[in-house]
């Protein structure tokens, strides 16, 4: 990543740096975006609105406050989420007026037998609601009540979505394999 000498250049708009900036985080920046974003011409399109959030909010970085890393990660995933909500993609919350958490056993099992390829391509299919929970939960390790304040949803609703996208994985991964086992 970049050091506090080169964040600082970035802070003061060096062209140079501006450009190592990119050039050094964008990798990593797109894996994140690929998690939410799955059409490659919105995923440019976000990891481009992603640097120019970060660029133009750079001097609201503080490294007293954490690493730079997680900061621009997170700017990241507010515009994807943002995207996401710019093209009605989280109006397929469904809202569940019981709590439907519960506790999902063997994953571990299933998901071993999968590459990082696979479960990308699984992901791609799963809805889009979904989706966006699990990545916020399981990968990014939001709280469900961070993940209600940035989707504007209620933390029930969330833990709904996030219990129907742990049953909907179980259920593909499970038919994913046989068909891997029998094809």
């Amino acid at each position: 990543m970049l050091t506090s000498t080169q964040i600082l250049s970035c802070q003061k708009r060096e062209h140079n740096a501006l450009k190592h900036c990119y050039e050094t985080c964008a990798p990593y920046l797109y894996t994140i975006v690929k998690s939410y974003i799955y059409d490659e011409e919105n995923r440019k399109d976000v990891l481009q609105e992603s640097f120019a959030a970060i660029f133009s909010s750079l001097n609201s970085y503080d490294h007293k406050k954490g690493p730079f890393k997680p900061w621009i990660a997170k700017v990241t995933v507010n515009q994807c989420i943002q995207h996401l909500r710019n093209n009605n993609k989280l109006n397929l919350f469904v809202p569940l007026n019981i709590d439907s958490h519960k506790e999902i056993k063997d994953y571990d099992n299933l998901l071993d037998q999968f590459s990082r390829q696979d479960m990308l391509q699984l992901l791609s299919k799963m809805p889009e609601g979904y989706r966006t929970v699990f990545v916020l939960f399981i990968i990014d390790e939001y709280s469900h009540k961070e993940i209600a304040d940035k989707l504007h949803i209620s933390i029930g609703t969330s833990r709904s979505q996030l219990s129907r996208a742990m049953n909907w994985l179980k259920k593909n991964l499970t038919k994913d394999l046989t068909m891997i086992k029998n094809g």
